[in-house]
């Protein structure tokens, strides 16, 4: 049997199976955790733009036929030697106003392209977003006023009977293109 003296010793001996608080196994989910918390503090997320516009179904209805759609229609429509002329003239006169309209768009989209360039790398705020974004959407504004002033002027153009058909030709385009869409978004 044992003395009393001897089993206190063992007790308060170090032992060789004692365990250490941290071993490699918990430094190295340190060292990990470490290493993942300061990239997610230190790095800013990147921010990506995209670019997607499309016109409701209703507002691209209640628009008038374009005056290129009205000159590939026609033959459907039966247009007359005068009134292809007027409306080639109109068309000639939309590409006049249009280009200063354009160049002004492509300069400021190249404006943007160049803010969302330099600020990958770093957050932007949506205020500021908006605000480089605010000119493109007032200079895509007047691009489709212009053009929808002169498709209702090429409208005028046109007979009755020949209004009720560009109509229903434009309804048809617009139901073929969206079912298109929707053909393409199927996987």
């Amino acid at each position: 049997m044992m003395s009393p003296v001897k089993s206190e010793n063992l007790v308060n001996a170090p032992s060789a199976q004692k365990r250490r608080l941290i071993g490699p196994g918990t430094t190295v989910v340190l060292i990990v955790l470490v290493y993942i918390c300061g990239q997610q503090f230190f790095l800013k997320p990147k921010v990506t733009i995209e670019r997607h516009v499309q016109a409701s179904a209703g507002a691209q209805l209640a628009r008038k036929p374009s005056i290129s759609q009205l000159l590939s229609w026609s033959g459907e429509l039966h247009l007359t030697a005068d009134q292809k002329i007027v409306i080639e003239k109109l068309a000639q006169e939309q590409k006049l106003r249009l280009a200063p309209v354009e160049a002004r768009i492509k300069d400021t989209m190249q404006e943007f392209t160049n803010f969302a360039v330099k600020h990958s790398s770093e957050a932007a705020g949506l205020n500021m977003v908006q605000e480089k974004a605010g000119p493109i959407s007032q200079l895509s504004r007047q691009k489709r006023q212009l053009e929808q002033s002169f498709a209702e002027q090429a409208f005028v153009v046109l007979g009755a009977s020949q209004q009720q058909q560009a109509t229903r030709l434009q309804q048809a385009t617009a139901m073929r293109k969206l079912g298109a869409r929707k053909e393409a978004a199927i996987p």
